[in-house]
C-alpha cells in the first residue's frame, strides 16, 4: 500500500515538475515575444518618425521658399520619396497583421510569367541603377509561360527579395535573379525555382535562425543605418507557405546572400498560336552570344516551334555563318545578337552583316543592360529592335510581330494623357483628398465634379445626360452610402450608360479581398490610395481598351 502511495506521489511530483517547466517555457516564450515586440516598436518609432520628420520639415521649407522653383522641385521630390517610404512601412505592418490573423487569401488568375518578370524588372532596375549595381536576370528551361497564379503576391515575394538585395548590397554590387523551371512531376503543375543572389553584406548564422520571425532585424554598425520594418522576410515566408512552396537562405557575413524559392504552379490552358512561325515564314534563326549556355537556352525554348536554331559564340563566326547560308540559299530569317561581346560587339556585328548580305534580315539586339546608351550610337540604324534578357518566347514573338507588321504606336498618342478632355464624376468625402485629386486631374487635362457620398454620386449620374461623364472614380468608405452600394445602385439604374460607364475604386482599402469586393460590386478596376497618377492613367487606359478593343483618344 505504501509503495503504491509513493508511486502516486512520484507521479504527481513529476507532473508538477513538467507543468512547472511548461509554464516557465511559456513564460520565456512570451517574454521573448514581448521583448521582440518592444524592440520592434522602438525601431518602428524611429523608422516612422524619420520620413514624417522629413515630410514636416520639407513642408515648412516649401512654404518659406515658395518663390524659388529649384528649391520647390527639390523639396517636393524629397517629400514624395519620404511619403512613399512611409506608405511602405504602413503596408508592411498591415500585411503582417492580416497574415497572422489568417485572413490573407490568394486571388488566382491566368497570367504570363514573362509579363510578371518583365514588370518586376522595370520596377527594380532603376533602384539597381541608382546604387550602381549590376543586375542580371536569367531564365532556365522555361517550358510553361502561362500559369494560374496570384500575380500580386508573386510580385510581392520577388520584389521583397530583390529590394533587400538592393538595400543590403554596397554600391557597385552584383545582383542576379534566376527563373528556372524544374522537371515536371505532374501534368497539371509546373515546378518553378526563383533564386535571388547578391554579393552584399550577408548575415550571421545566429540571425539567419530568426530571419523569418516577425519583429526582428539584424543590428550592426552597417545595417542599422538601413531603414526597414524587419517584416519583409516574415511576409515573404508566410506568402510562400500560403502558396504551398518553400524558401531557403544561404548567407555569409561580408560575402552576400542567396534566397531560393520553390513553388508548384498550376499550368494554364491558355491557347498558344502554334502557326505563328509558319505564318511569318520563320524557319531558321541564328543566335549570337559569347555565353554558350544562353544560346543553348534559346535552342531549348524554341525547340517546339519548328524553327531551326543555330548559334555562334562571336561576331565573326556569325558573319561567316550568315554568308554561308546565303550562298547555299538557306537563309536565316532572324538574327539575335548579344550586345556586349568581347572583340566585336553586337552593334558592329550588325553593321557588318548589313554590308555583307543584300537581304533585309531582321536583326534584334538581345541585352541585359539598359539600352539607352545604345540608342546614342550611329550603328543603331542597322538594328531593328531590342529585346531584354533573359530570352522569353512570348517577348520574342511580340517583338517579331511588331517588326514583321511594321507596326508603330505614335509617340504623340503615347504622350497624350488618356484623361485629356474627360469630365469625371468623383466620390470623395475627404476635403483635402478631393482638393488634391481635383488639381491632379486638372493638370492632365480633365475636369471633375466631386460628391461627398455614394448616394449623391448615384443621383448625380442618374440625372446626367448620356456622355456627360466619361468615368466615375469611387471612394469606398463614405457616409450615407459606401462605394460598393453606390456602384450597385448605378449599375441598376435605367440610365443608358449605367451598365457601361467605367467605375474605378479609388480607396485606401488595398488588400486582395478589397480588389475582389470592388469587382464583385460592379466596378471595373481598383486603384489604391494615395493615388499615383501614372498607375491611375494606366488603369483607365486598360479599362477603356477592354471595353472598346482599341484606344480612340
Amino acid at each position: 500500500m505504501q509503495e503504491e502511495m509513493n508511486a502516486r506521489l512520484e507521479e504527481s511530483n513529476a507532473m508538477l515538475t513538467d507543468a512547472k517547466e511548461a509554464a516557465e517555457q511559456a513564460f520565456r516564450i512570451a517574454e521573448d515575444a514581448n521583448h521582440a515586440k518592444s524592440s520592434f516598436l522602438s525601431n518602428m518609432s524611429h523608422d516612422i518618425r524619420t520620413p514624417m520628420n522629413a515630410i514636416i520639415g520639407f513642408s515648412s521649407l516649401l512654404a518659406r521658399d515658395a518663390e524659388n522653383p529649384e528649391k520647390v522641385r527639390e523639396y517636393t521630390k524629397k517629400i514624395t520619396a519620404s511619403g512613399h517610404h512611409l506608405l511602405g512601412l504602413i503596408n508592411d505592418i498591415l500585411d503582417i497583421s492580416k497574415i497572422e490573423a489568417g485572413k490573407t487569401i490568394l486571388n488566382m488568375s491566368d497570367e504570363n510569367i514573362v509579363d510578371l518578370i518583365e514588370g518586376i524588372d522595370s520596377i527594380i532596375r532603376p533602384q539597381m541603377k541608382a546604387k550602381k549595381h549590376t543586375f542580371e536576370v536569367y531564365s532556365k528551361n522555361l517550358k510553361h509561360e502561362h500559369l494560374i497564379i496570384d500575380k500580386l503576391r508573386m510580385n510581392q515575394i520577388l520584389i521583397n527579395l530583390l529590394s533587400n538585395a538592393v538595400k543590403y548590397t554596397p554600391d557597385g554590387g552584383h545582383v542576379v535573379l534566376t527563373v528556372q523551371e524544374l522537371p515536371q512531376q505532374t501534368k497539371q503543375l509546373a515546378q518553378f525555382r526563383f533564386i535571388v543572389e547578391d554579393n552584399g553584406y550577408g548575415m550571421s548564422d545566429e540571425y539567419m535562425k530568426k530571419l523569418f520571425h516577425v519583429f526582428t532585424r539584424e543590428e550592426d554598425s552597417v545595417t542599422n543605418k538601413i531603414q526597414g520594418t524587419g517584416l519583409g522576410m516574415p511576409i515573404t515566408k508566410n506568402l510562400v507557405d500560403l502558396m504551398g512552396g518553400t524558401i531557403a537562405v544561404e548567407s555569409e557575413k561580408g560575402k552576400g546572400s542567396k534566397f531560393t524559392v520553390e513553388l508548384n504552379l498550376q499550368i494554364s490552358e491558355h491557347e498558344i498560336d502554334q502557326s505563328f512561325w509558319k505564318n511569318h515564314g520563320i524557319t531558321r534563326l541564328l543566335a549570337v552570344d559569347d555565353e554558350e549556355v544562353i544560346c543553348q537556352n534559346i535552342q531549348l525554348v524554341m525547340e517546339d516551334t519548328g524553327v531551326t536554331v543555330d548559334y555562334a559564340l562571336d561576331g565573326q563566326t556569325a558573319i561567316d555563318k550568315i554568308k554561308q547560308s546565303e550562298a547555299e540559299n538557306c537563309r536565316y530569317n532572324v538574327v539575335l545578337l548579344d550586345w556586349k561581346m568581347p572583340g566585336m560587339d553586337g552593334l558592329e556585328t550588325a553593321r557588318r552583316i548589313r554590308r555583307a548580305i543584300p537581304s533585309d534580315i531582321p536583326i534584334i539586339i538581345l541585352t541585359g543592360y539598359d539600352w539607352s546608351e545604345i540608342e546614342e550610337s550611329e550603328s543603331i540604324i542597322d538594328v531593328d529592335a531590342f529585346l531584354p534578357k533573359p530570352f522569353f518566347l512570348t517577348s520574342f514573338r511580340q517583338k517579331l510581330d511588331t517588326i514583321m507588321n511594321q507596326y508603330q504606336i505614335s509617340e504623340d498618342i503615347n504622350e497624350q494623357s488618356i484623361f485629356e478632355g474627360m469630365h469625371i464624376l468623383v466620390a470623395e468625402d475627404n476635403e483635402i483628398n478631393a482638393e488634391i485629386l481635383e488639381e491632379l486631374l486638372r493638370v492632365v487635362g480633365a475636369s471633375c465634379e466631386i460628391c461627398e457620398n455614394g448616394q449623391l454620386v448615384a443621383e448625380k449620374f442618374e440625372k446626367s445626360a448620356p456622355g456627360e461623364y466619361q468615368l466615375i472614380l469611387m471612394d469606398v468608405q463614405m457616409p450615407v452610402m459606401n462605394g460598393y452600394e453606390a456602384t450597385k445602385a448605378i449599375r441598376n439604374l435605367s440610365h443608358p450608360l449605367s451598365k457601361t460607364i467605367p467605375i474605378i475604386a479609388m480607396t485606401a482599402n488595398a488588400f486582395t479581398e478589397d480588389v475582389r469586393d470592388a469587382l464583385e460590386s460592379g466596378m471595373n478596376a481598383h486603384v489604391a490610395k494615395p493615388v499615383d497618377m501614372s498607375v491611375l492613367e494606366q488603369t483607365v487606359r486598360t479599362v477603356l481598351e477592354e471595353q472598346s478593343g482599341h484606344i480612340t483618344k
